[in-house]
Parts: C-alpha cells; sequence; structure tokens
C-alpha cells in the first residue's frame, strides 16, 4: 500500500471511529437520560453481571468461529484473529444511520487484505440470514406459549396448534436450507441475468451456522436472565422465557431501521417481560434500558480496540 493510500486509509479509519463513538455515545446518553426522568433507583449486583458479561463475549466468540469456518466454503481461510477483527469492526457500523455502513467496512477491509470482498460479504449476510431463521425458530421453541399469549392480550385468537406448526415449520426451513437458499440464489440470477453468487454449499456446512446461531441465541438469553437478576435482584421466569424474550426483541430490533434498534429491542423487552411476569412494569423498563448500556459497552468496546490497533493487510491468511 501506498503512503498515500495509507495515510487516507487511516484518516478514514479514525472518521469511522469518531461516527461510531458520536452514534453510540448519543444512543447511551438517551438511553441513561430515560432512565433518569423515570426516577429508578437499583443496586446492580456484579456477581451476577459479570458472568451474563463472559457469557456474551463467549456467543461473540462462538459466532466469530461460525462464520470462519464458514467462509472456508466460499474459498477464505482466515486466522481467528483476522475473522474477528472484521467481524468485531463491522459491527460498529450498525450504530451509524444506514444499513451499509457495515458491509461497506468490510468491502474495505477485505480489499486491504487481498481477500474476495463477494465472499466476505455474501458468507456475512448469508450468516446472518440463517442466525435470524435460527432465531425465530428459538422463539417459537423456548416461547410458544408466550406468543399465543401476547396474540390474544392483543385482541387476537390463534389456535392451540399455531406455535407448536409454526416451530415446526421453522425448523424444517432450517434442515431444508442447504436445498432452499442455493435455490432462491438460482432464482435471483436468473431474474437479474447475472452468476449465481452462491457457491456450492454443503448440507452440513448451513447446518453448523443454524447450529451455532441456535447456541448463540441461547447464550444471550441465558446472559440476560443473568442480568436481569443482577439489576432486579429477583431470577423470576424460566431460563426458557429469557431465551424467547431478548431473541424475540433482539430480532425485532434488528430488522427495524433505527440504528442497532435503539428503542425498538427496549420496547420488545419491556413487552415480553411483562407478558410473561418475568418483572413488574418499573422492573422490565430498568432492565431495558440498563442492558442497552450493559450490550453497547461490550458490542462497541472489542470492536474500537481492533479499530485502533494498528494492524497491517495481509494476503492468503490461514487459520491453522
Amino acid at each position: 500500500m501506498t503512503l498515500h493510500r495509507r495515510r487516507l486509509f487511516t484518516a478514514l479509519q479514525v472518521a469511522f471511529a469518531i461516527a461510531v463513538t458520536w452514534y453510540a455515545g448519543r444512543r447511551l446518553a438517551e438511553r441513561w437520560s430515560e432512565f433518569e426522568q423515570a426516577r429508578l433507583t437499583v443496586q446492580p449486583r456484579w456477581e451476577w453481571i459479570l458472568p451474563a458479561s463472559i457469557i456474551v463475549l463467549l456467543a461473540y466468540v462462538l459466532l466469530v468461529h461460525v462464520w470462519a469456518a464458514h467462509l472456508r466454503v466460499w474459498g477464505v481461510r482466515l486466522r481467528f484473529g483476522t475473522a474477528a477483527r472484521l467481524w468485531f469492526i463491522s459491527n460498529l457500523g450498525r450504530y451509524i444511520p444506514g444499513k451499509v455502513w457495515g458491509i461497506g467496512t468490510l468491502v474495505v477491509m477485505a480489499q486491504r487484505r487481498n481477500l474476495s470482498p463477494v465472499a466476505v460479504v455474501g458468507s456475512s449476510v448469508f450468516v446472518m440470514l440463517i442466525g435470524i431463521v435460527a432465531g425465530l425458530a428459538v422463539v417459537l421453541v423456548t416461547g410458544a406459549g408466550a406468543v399465543v399469549l401476547l396474540l390474544e392480550q392483543r385482541g387476537l385468537r390463534a389456535p392451540a396448534w399455531a406455535a407448536p406448526v409454526a416451530a415446526a415449520l421453522a425448523l424444517t426451513v432450517l434442515l431444508g436450507a442447504p436445498a432452499i437458499v442455493p435455490a432462491i440464489a438460482r432464482a435471483i440470477a436468473r431474474a437479474t441475468g447475472r452468476e449465481p453468487f452462491l457457491p456450492v454449499l454443503p448440507a452440513a456446512a448451513v447446518w453448523a451456522v443454524a447450529l451455532g446461531s441456535g447456541l448463540s441465541w441461547i447464550l444471550y438469553g441465558i446472559a440476560f436472565q443473568l442480568f436481569s437478576v443482577g439489576m432486579i435482584g429477583e431470577p423470576g421466569g424460566a431460563p426458557a422465557s429469557y431465551i424467547a424474550v431478548y431473541t424475540g426483541a433482539y430480532l425485532v430490533g434488528l430488522v427495524s431501521p433505527s440504528p442497532a434498534g435503539a428503542g425498538v429491542r427496549e420496547s420488545g423487552l419491556v413487552a415480553g417481560m411483562l407478558t410473561l411476569g418475568l418483572a413488574t412494569a418499573p422492573q422490565a423498563l430498568v432492565i431495558a434500558l440498563a442492558s442497552r448500556v450493559w450490550l453497547t459497552l461490550l458490542e462497541v468496546a472489542p470492536g474500537a480496540m481492533f479499530l485502533l490497533a494498528r494492524s497491517e493487510a495481509h494476503s492468503g491468511e490461514v487459520n491453522d
């Protein structure tokens, strides 16, 4: 890389760090302001919050490993450290308005390492989509009864068999993903007149992504339960309920236009916890607002450390 391009990339890197810090900080300030306006006082119990934080970080490690392993199907082999750097830094883009920052960041970092941007971005999007489907399956399996109850509270009647059938359908989609996803890719290619953008995906590789994603949602839910206990001091509720509430709220926030699902995820957490009787309204508000601060710090800190650390571009990196 020439001196001019290196300086340009450094400037862009600093600008990106400043933008992420600004928007993430603003989101944190908004949540903290809401917390103060609600006049809620809590005494965090760190003996619960610390293990919850470790479990979240372990879920991140699992997702990075899943992505790095899946990249091999696309012809890209990365060391775990490099994959973690790409994963964490690109995730910082979620805090900036617009849905293209994470993808754009991946493209730039892939090009610096002489990696195929199509493979890096395509595999990332594929893992995310499978993760969403896996998350829906987790919600329906762990919170089937809660879904029916929530619909009834909104004046909608669902037959008793609706939730089990929906859960079975989600699991069927996951099992059939090795055939369904390539078929969709071929249909898109025919409609656009372009070559299929997916490589040949072995069934085992697709199922590994689904399994890893499902396990990560379960870890997130367990961490959320521990964090809730650390905030309100009352365990109330089975782990499956916390898994369903957290996963459902996160998925709603993920597909919302709001950066990092700000506001949308919190509303989902409050509604879910109240529906399942996991907390009172004031307690649910405490947990929802505090969890935003907690998770933002856990998401931003690793990415910021990777972003600010010097790293030279590598080509042909192999995950030994």
